[in-house]
């Protein structure tokens, strides 16, 4: 098994939050619905299974930028908030019933740090975490708006050059064959960049 790239200024969660499915109507269900809603926002992907009056949380196991939880805690800090959140959807006497196997790495430069979370006492997360030195990566630079229409514009004048057509003197014919728009099109399409 080939291992993944460690970049530096990225994380991963992986792991489930488990436990018995309150009897409550759907209020529960509905709790933890908008939670993950939630949490997609923030880029953190979430599947709900729920069988037999249980029900399991688990997280998707794919690499994020740092930067989407950026608020100055660091990485575990904002996941324990983010995991108590959940934890608020469940009653109070509920939540010493469930069972946490989430953890998270991230990676820094020359270090991997790895996180567990846990439910405690009477009901929240805790985390722990331990500071391995790693070789990582240096991560590529995020693209601009401007760099996304450099790569886009070629693609899109290829990719739709022969398809759609604009109005030139009254006919329509394809793009290519109407130079005067292509012109002014890309002039005013670059001006934007």
């Amino acid at each position: 098994m080939q291992e993944k790239t460690k970049t530096s200024g990225t994380f991963r969660i992986e792991g489930m939050l488990q436990g018995p499915m309150p009897n409550d109507g759907g209020e529960c269900q509905s709790k933890i619905n908008a939670w993950m809603a939630a949490a997609k926002q923030k880029g953190l992907a979430f599947s709900l299974d729920g069988t037999g009056g249980q029900f399991s949380l688990l997280a998707e196991n794919r690499t994020m930028r740092s930067s989407t939880l950026a608020d100055g805690g660091g990485v575990s800090a904002s996941l324990k908030v983010i995991f108590e959140k959940a934890l608020e959807c469940f009653p109070v006497q509920d939540r010493m019933g469930l069972f946490s196997t989430l953890r998270s790495i991230e990676y820094r430069p020359g270090s991997e740090v790895q996180s567990i979370y846990a439910v405690v006492p009477p009901g929240s997360i805790d985390f722990q975490e331990r500071v391995l030195d790693a070789d990582t990566a240096v991560p590529a630079p995020e693209l601009t708006q401007q760099g996304k229409i450099k790569i886009a514009l070629p693609i899109a004048l290829l990719q739709f050059g022969e398809a759609p057509r604009l109005l030139c003197g009254g006919f329509s014919l394809p793009i290519f064959e109407c130079p005067r728009q292509v012109d002014l099109a890309a002039h005013y399409l670059y001006r934007l960049i």
